[in-house]
């Protein structure tokens, strides 16, 4: 097996794809972070452990070209869930903003999504996926890796 620039950093991509969907993307007060697994039954989690799983197999079978495809789609994957999270908060500022009377429960709710900041996980999936994608030019530019299905 050659080790190649291209290969090592699709390796490194999908690693961080892989973390990235165990870290926190959004800080919740009282709560600690949240995850992508731990959000909308972690179908997203498990689609970027998939896309991450695809990718360094990719890479070990020879085919590193070919980890765009799942780099392009973790980002997707990643730009969806990140439009998902701010539609929700906006949604909450905008609810508290215009009174919602003296709903205690749903005060405590918008509070919480007020309040909440985005975190760190972020960065490690676009990084990651970003990560797959440019092992992928540099396996095209190499001219290594073809592998053709």
């Amino acid at each position: 097996m050659t080790w190649t620039v291209a290969k090592l950093t699709a390796l490194g991509g999908a690693a961080l794809l892989a973390l990235g969907a165990f870290l926190p993307l959004v800080h919740v007060p009282k709560r600690g972070g949240v995850t992508l697994i731990a959000t909308d039954g972690g179908w997203g989690g498990y689609a970027i452990l998939a896309l991450a799983a695809a990718g360094a197999a990719l890479a070990l079978l020879g085919r590193t070209r070919w980890t765009m495809l799942p780099g392009i789609a973790a980002l997707g994957v990643a730009a969806y869930a990140f439009i998902r999270v701010s539609t929700e908060i906006e949604r909450a500022r905008l609810r508290l903003g215009g009174g919602i009377g003296d709903d205690p429960i749903g005060q405590l709710q918008d509070y919480v999504r007020v309040n909440s900041s985005y975190s760190y996980g972020w960065a490690v999936l676009v990084f990651g996926a970003l990560g797959l994608v440019a092992a992928g030019l540099l396996a095209w530019r190499e001219g290594r890796g073809s592998g053709d299905f």
